[in-house]
């Protein structure tokens, strides 16, 4: 409903895992309060939070094509519904940067450029009132089997992404 949760454990007898989940399915942040003298500035960094916000309420909607099966979604729980699978990204603040990690796979192709995926998100722009705005984009991708260009390297920024995302599967398992 586009309202975030913001918990604070204090002291040694809260259950950190419990207030953590609150938290990250509120949309909020989770604080360890280890002195009194923590809190307000807990709540001025919150409070400068909610004034930095310039969309809220974002939702990602990912359709594949009939060629391209997504394999799983990290970081975000998908609800499928007849335009794909929707995401719900909660606000953007000022400078924040939102990532999100897609495993899929491919049919065969042939050679050339091929349609994967049609993306569109939904948000309210809060920068100039509160105006409802939409982006639609279609994703490409280049089929080959020219191994030169397959053995090339990878997108640093997303590899690094992929190894903080299994780096954190692996903490969570543990």
């Amino acid at each position: 409903m586009g309202i975030g949760v913001t918990t604070m454990g204090v002291g040694d007898g809260f259950d950190e895992e419990l207030m953590e989940g609150i938290a990250d399915q509120g949309g909020g942040n989770f604080y360890f309060i280890e002195k009194p003298e923590d809190i307000p500035g807990i709540f001025s960094k919150e409070l400068d939070g909610l004034l930095s916000v310039v969309a809220q309420n974002i939702k990602l909607t990912i359709r594949p094509s009939a060629t391209t099966q997504i394999k799983h979604i990290y970081g975000y729980k998908a609800q499928e519904n007849n335009d794909g699978l929707k995401l719900s990204l909660g606000d953007v603040f000022d400078q924040e940067v939102k990532s999100v990690l897609i495993e899929f796979s491919f049919f065969p192709h042939p050679f050339g450029e091929h349609k994967i995926l049609d993306i569109g998100w939904e948000y309210v722009d809060v920068t100039e009132g509160a105006k409802l705005c939409s982006l639609h984009y279609t994703i490409n991708a280049h089929f080959t089997n020219e191994l030169n260009l397959i053995e090339q390297s990878s997108n640093p920024h997303v590899e690094k992404k992929i190894k903080i995302t299994e780096s954190a599967i692996a903490i969570e398992h543990a």
